[in-house]
């Protein structure tokens, strides 16, 4: 539901408040910019009838979660998806707009390949009227601005550093590039919301 994903959002903000005064930089962007956009936006789109409408008939499924190209081998002319740890029961309205907004799918800034996307995964999951997908998405988008700065945590950064020692010399320029793509994740997420009829 709607109250799902706005806990889940509370939820990952909460997170960083590790961050408050050794990258205060980085915590006032989250809070003035991001949070302040999604209540905004979600007080808004609340008062579409829609919503609750489209999430009482909303299909769930076993999902993959962190569903993409990057997840995936092509071998031969099949193609073999891997790295299920986040699977579980979930929302079809979360896959489509997580695909979207994974930086790994590189579609984020792409409005044509996301209206493909979304115009097929509505014939796959039978919702018949992809303006939820456009209505709702945004709020998935502000929630993946939010993730793509998980490096600035301590403990997501040594669960990442164990699983890759390369990362370890390299964490401040990571850093400095993650905040800059979020920069301009929440920029693009910005006009969407901009675009979306109301």
């Amino acid at each position: 539901s709607v109250n799902q994903i706005k806990n889940h959002f509370e939820q990952r903000i909460a997170e960083f408040n590790e961050i408050k005064y050794i990258n205060s930089n980085v915590y006032k962007f989250i809070n003035n910019n991001v949070k302040k956009i999604f209540n905004i936006y979600l007080k808004k789109i609340m008062k579409q009838k829609i919503i609750n409408k489209y999430f009482n008939q909303n299909i769930y499924f076993l999902s993959p979660s962190d569903y993409g190209i990057h997840n995936s081998l092509k071998f031969k002319s099949k193609v073999f998806f891997f790295d299920f740890e986040y699977a579980g029961f979930d929302s079809s309205i979360k896959i489509i707009c997580d695909f979207i907004y994974n930086p790994s799918n590189k579609i984020y800034d792409k409005v044509n390949l996301q209206n493909a996307w979304i115009n097929e995964c509505c014939s796959i999951f039978s919702i018949k009227n992809p303006y939820i997908i456009q209505l709702i998405k945004p709020l998935f988008g502000l929630i993946w601005c939010l993730i793509i700065l998980n490096e600035y945590k301590y403990t997501k950064w040594i669960q990442r550093s164990r699983a890759n020692n390369n990362l370890i010399s390299n964490r401040d320029h990571i850093k400095k590039n993650k905040f800059v793509f979020s920069k301009n994740l929440y920029d693009i997420i910005l006009k969407e919301i901009q675009n979306v009829k109301l």
